[in-house]
């Protein structure tokens, strides 16, 4: 089956209002979807809720970062009022609700947050992805992210009940893909992409080639194309070849 999408607006094209949306975003262009997030913002579907895997912090539009050229990320949607809930990563360094630093300044009347520790994500899409109905992590007991969540003391240690964390649609970038959707990452592209590309409903991968089944060894092909539903071309390239 050859998912390979010449025209990148006909392959989001059913991303309609009220569509969630899982994509990857950290400190630099590796890894994200420039070019359908940049579509996205041009179809106009509203009321998105989007999943970033990323810190606040470098979860902007046009982004600048020392060691990068501008590039494009998830902020450019919440900029363009397509957004009503974020659901967002954070870790070690990233800005917490209501600092100054935070991009979202001036838009939370507008809009619903979640903010998840990157690991909890990180198992919570894993979770969506493998099928596991729930499980308990020990990250939170006893603070504000603890909040309307079961505890359970295991061993003597508390634990909180997290739920899968899955989406209608999921944005992958690659370094390339054969036309059957297997997928083969360079560096930091590969991150929280194959966990995005089994935890969505739709998965849609951009990458910078496309090459005929089996030109990919299959000890590279790090996502399976059974996870992959279709391919577009990107049109900023940024992995140094």
């Amino acid at each position: 089956m050859n998912k390979v999408h010449k025209n990148v607006m006909d392959a989001i094209t059913d991303i309609t209002d009220g569509s969630s949306v899982m994509m990857q975003s950290f400190i630099g262009p590796l890894g994200v979807a420039q070019t359908l997030i940049e579509n996205l913002t041009k179809l106009g579907s509203k009321d998105l809720t989007l999943i970033v895997t990323a810190n606040i912090s470098h979860a902007g539009g046009y982004t600048i970062h020392p060691q990068f050229k501008p590039f494009i990320a998830p902020r450019i949607l919440i900029e363009a009022e397509r957004v009503k809930k974020v659901i967002l990563g954070w870790g070690v360094g990233a800005q917490f609700p209501g600092e100054e630093r935070s991009p979202w300044i001036g838009r939370e009347e507008k809009l619903d947050y979640e903010y998840l520790p990157i690991g909890v994500m990180a198992h919570r899409i894993r979770a969506a992805g493998t099928g596991m109905g729930a499980f308990y992590s020990p990250v939170g007991p006893g603070t504000w992210f603890a909040k309307g969540k079961e505890v359970r003391v295991i061993n003597g240690q508390e634990y909180l009940l997290e739920f899968p964390l899955g989406a209608d649609f999921g944005f992958v970038r690659a370094s390339k893909a054969d036309k059957l959707g297997n997928l083969y990452y360079k560096l930091s592209e590969r991150m929280y992409s194959p966990l995005i590309a089994k935890a969505c409903k739709t998965t849609i991968a951009e990458v910078d080639e496309i090459v005929e089944p089996g030109e990919i060894a299959p000890d590279q092909i790090i996502t399976p194309g059974i996870y992959i539903d279709r391919i577009v071309l990107t049109d900023r390239k940024v992995v140094p070849q």
